[in-house]
């Protein structure tokens, strides 16, 4: 099987070299492939993994895929053929305040793949394929870092900042009895949030770090007097705003508005509002570090929005089976299989 634009290229060839219209045969027995699991060596320094945690949480992959496969959906694929591999996520510790990878449980996941089986006709020859482009499943564990968790929207006046926060996700409908925000799906045992919020002093003063970037950028490049001026002049603005504040409202929950121009107190607020999106970071709190590394805590399923949202072409695997596994995948077992 083939995924992504090496697929798309290899069907591109198939078809410069006269291959007809493709057939999907969606009455064909699939197959499932068997299960690799990678992790590479600059993923293992990342987390300080030795060769016992790797095994372990292998193993925990092991039973998440084995839970997936027993899914009605898909233990028999028919029209399609199914494929999960697994690997070791990389992390790195850039934001102040974050632990260090050694700190954490082992993160990584399980990718899932639906392959449509088709045939075609070349050189007057019937092919049989199972392979193309496909739209994956990737079950992410114990990783919360700000990609994982649809974290890619940020306030544009913190630009160039080293930081985990971001807009928080809008939250969606529910898939299969678990919260949905934007592009994930979020699965959990305990009460525990896997974001918190930002307080609004911390949102502000990240506004402050951009401008001293940008200042000393300019200062080393002997930037203009006038722009190192207006970069001071926005710094003392942030600053008085930060002093004008109650000390209680420093410390509540941001939110973020691209359309509030009057000020730092309309693009930065207290609390949240329909066109303020709250800002929040990676709870790093919620492992229990009296866990074993390999133990899975947390399960991210990500990239799904786009089998949710928009136009479906409708064919065997891809987005058509990825919703009929997440509807049929035994949710009492996944959230036995979390702690």
């Amino acid at each position: 099987m083939k995924t992504g634009t090496v697929a798309l290229a290899a069907m591109l060839c198939m078809f410069a070299a006269g291959a007809d219209a493709v057939d999907y045969l969606v009455n064909e027995p699939g197959r499932w492939s068997a299960w690799k699991f990678r992790a590479e060596p600059f993923t293992r320094r990342a987390y300080g993994a030795s060769g016992a945690d790797l095994t372990a949480f292998e193993a925990e992959l092991r039973a998440l895929d084995a839970l997936i496969r027993r899914a009605s959906a898909v233990a028999h694929p028919v029209g399609f053929s199914a494929q999960t591999w697994g690997n070791l996520s990389g992390y790195a510790a850039q934001a102040p305040g974050q632990p260090k990878g050694d700190e954490l449980p082992l993160g990584g996941g399980l990718t899932f793949g639906a392959f449509s089986i088709f045939s075609y006709e070349r050189n007057g020859k019937t092919i049989r394929e199972d392979g193309g482009e496909t739209e994956l499943l990737q079950f992410v564990v114990n990783d919360i870092q700000p990609p994982v968790l649809d974290g890619r929207v940020r306030p544009y006046e913190w630009e160039d900042v080293d930081t985990d926060a971001f807009v928080q996700p809008q939250e969606k409908d529910a898939v299969s009895g678990f919260p949905r925000y934007g592009n994930i799906i979020v699965i959990k045992k305990r009460p525990a949030p896997v974001w918190v919020p930002v307080p609004v002093e911390q949102a502000l003063r990240l506004v402050i770090a951009a401008e001293q970037k940008k200042r000393r950028y300019l200062v080393e490049t002997h930037g203009s007097e006038a722009a190192i001026k207006r970069i001071e002049e926005k710094i003392a603005s942030v600053e008085a705003h930060i002093a004008s504040l109650r000390p209680e409202d420093r410390g509540a929950p941001s939110c973020w508005t691209a359309r509030g121009n009057g000020g730092w107190g309309q693009r930065f607020q207290i609390g949240a509002g329909p066109d303020c999106r709250p800002l929040v970071r990676p709870n790093w709190e919620y492992f229990d570090r009296r866990l074993p590394r390999s133990t899975p805590q947390v399960l991210v399923i990500f990239d799904v929005a786009r089998c949710y949202e928009g136009r479906q072409v409708e064919r065997p695997g891809g987005c058509a089976t990825n919703r009929r596994l997440l509807d049929t995948i035994d949710r009492q077992a996944l959230l036995d299989w979390l702690h």
